[in-house]
């Protein structure tokens, strides 16, 4: 059965990853770059993860030892990412009586949420899952998908947020919100992503009167 796609604010979450090595370092590089505060727990650590570490200041604290059962004492997430199966498998397991939702890496069947391939351009986000089936199919796809979304695409999301609750507050009617913001997206993708408050502006007088 397929995974729902919930997408979860995770800043300032504790999120508790237990290993050091190449596939715990990835989980590190993406989960900082959404804020939250993580916890890896291994013998030996990537020098990536050390790296990642004294680059944020605050955010990643590392404890070189085997895990413990309290290390998931006031975790809000937990990701099992250790070379041992066994061990994986026994945090999937104290995370279960715990509720703790879990990440078991290469297993999906002890997990409550997985790792989808994402594309991201500042607040957009396109996440690609195959339900763990396959992930190299997702990363493939991924990589499909990627030459058909510009780069500016995250610049045109920004400048529509930026006007949104303007818009919200000052055009009543949905059906002119929605002829406006439409008219915004194609104006910001045939200018690579630029929208000026002119734009808006502009944009916004012409539905409006157009319509009364």
């Amino acid at each position: 059965m397929a995974y729902f796609p919930f997408l979860v604010d995770i800043e300032g979450k504790n999120i508790r990853i237990v290993g050091g090595g190449k596939v715990a370092a990835r989980k590190v590089r993406i989960m900082a770059e959404y804020g939250a505060h993580l916890f890896v727990t291994a013998p030996a650590v990537e020098e990536t993860i050390r790296l990642l570490a004294s680059d944020i200041e605050n955010q990643i604290v590392i404890d070189e030892r085997d895990f413990a059962e309290s290390d998931l004492d006031d975790m809000d997430f937990v990701i099992a990412a250790t070379a041992s199966e066994a061990l994986n498998c026994e945090v999937g397991r104290l995370c279960g009586q715990r509720k703790i939702p879990v990440n078991v890496v290469d297993m999906e069947q002890e997990c409550d949420f997985i790792f989808p391939a994402i594309i991201k351009e500042q607040d957009l986000l396109v996440a690609i899952s195959t339900g763990g089936k396959s992930p190299l199919f997702a990363a493939w796809l991924k990589k499909e998908l990627r030459r058909h979304i510009p780069a500016f695409y995250g610049k045109l999301v920004e400048g529509l947020g930026s006007c949104r609750e303007n818009i919200l507050q000052n055009v009543l009617q949905p059906a002119q919100r929605k002829r406006i913001f439409g008219d915004l997206i194609e104006r910001g993708i045939s200018r690579g992503g630029e929208l000026t408050d002119e734009d808006v502006r502009a944009v916004t007088e012409k539905n409006v009167r157009g319509n009364r």
